[in-house]
């Protein structure tokens, strides 16, 4: 059996659609609103306001420490990005709604410019995490 078999863990997490956007290479456009479904938002791309850092170098630590345990606990069980309580959640929804209405989620390219301006909105939601594996009888596939 594998690291993540038999897992049952209900967490908490953000998602988020795009609501406005401007034209592409006119970042300081007007705003035109977009309706974009909504989807789980990556720790990749967003994860600077979910889980903030600072310090610099072998001083690097997370803002909050409880936070980050928290966080550390979902991935260790499930490998997956999320809280267990929810008013993490809710506070890293708080500071996404705040860096995204400041603009520090527009679209730059490789050198930093500004491309494009792209507004959000958030949400947390509750995620419950069952992975349930059995094996075939006599533990072959007989295909």
């Amino acid at each position: 059996m594998g690291r993540y078999d038999n897992v049952n863990v209900t967490y908490y997490v953000i998602q988020h659609r795009r609501t406005h956007e401007s034209p592409w290479l006119k970042p300081k456009g007007r705003l035109k609103p977009v309706d974009d479904r909504w989807t789980f938002s990556s720790w990749d791309y967003f994860g600077r306001a979910f889980c903030p850092r600072i310090g610099k170098g072998n001083d690097r630590r997370p803002r909050s420490k409880k936070a980050d345990e928290d966080q550390t606990a979902v991935y260790q069980e499930c490998s997956r990005h999320g809280w267990k309580q929810l008013k993490y959640a809710l506070h890293a929804l708080q500071r996404a709604r705040k860096m995204d209405d400041g603009g520090e989620f527009d679209c730059i390219d490789p050198y930093g410019h500004k491309c494009q301006a792209v507004r959000h909105k958030f949400r947390v939601v509750k995620v419950h995490y069952v992975n349930q594996v059995s094996e075939l009888e006599g533990g072959k596939y007989n295909g």
